[in-house]
């Protein structure tokens, strides 16, 4: 009988999700956390997996193979039903990771209103990712969008505060 290991499965999800941040090539990055995405799923590892796929579908919406791109929904994943999951579940970190994940795909694509609504109904939910980029994310797009509303400087005054830490 062979010995599976599944020691470096949760690391996959940090490769996925630094992939993105590091700007790799989304040709190269589709495929690479497909594989990851599938042996998360053979090897049971359901946190990894609930913090990876929002970026699948993330890097899928910007490599054009989305109908909205502003939403993060596809053949695999909606965000909606994800959500859903995740708040039944109590799994704050993924929530975190699936409110950055949408909240920069509905920036990126100028719904600036859905972004600032995607963020700030998971903002209760920061705690849950707290030591991670995304958390940084999503002050970071939470803020742009306020400032590309045109909003007064006080809208942004908590992300500017926590981005200067």
């Amino acid at each position: 009988m062979a010995v599976v290991s599944t020691a470096g499965r949760p690391a996959l999800q940090t490769i996925c999700c630094n992939g993105f941040y590091a700007g790799l090539d989304l040709a190269d990055l589709v495929p690479r956390i497909d594989r990851h995405l599938a042996s998360m799923r053979r090897h049971g590892q359901a946190p990894a997996l609930a913090c990876s796929a929002p970026w699948a579908q993330l890097c899928r919406n910007l490599a054009g193979l989305a109908k909205d791109p502003r939403r993060l929904v596809g053949p695999e994943f909606d965000e909606d039903a994800e959500l859903a999951r995740l708040r039944a579940a109590g799994f704050r970190g993924a929530i975190c990771v699936l409110t950055t994940a949408g909240t920069f795909a509905r920036y990126a694509f100028r719904d600036l209103e859905g972004a600032l609504a995607r963020a700030d109904a998971g903002a209760e939910f920061l705690d849950g990712a707290g030591s991670t980029y995304h958390v940084i994310w999503w002050h970071q797009y939470r803020a742009l969008a306020h400032l590309g509303l045109d909003r007064p400087p006080a809208a942004i005054r908590e992300s500017r505060d926590r981005l200067e830490t």
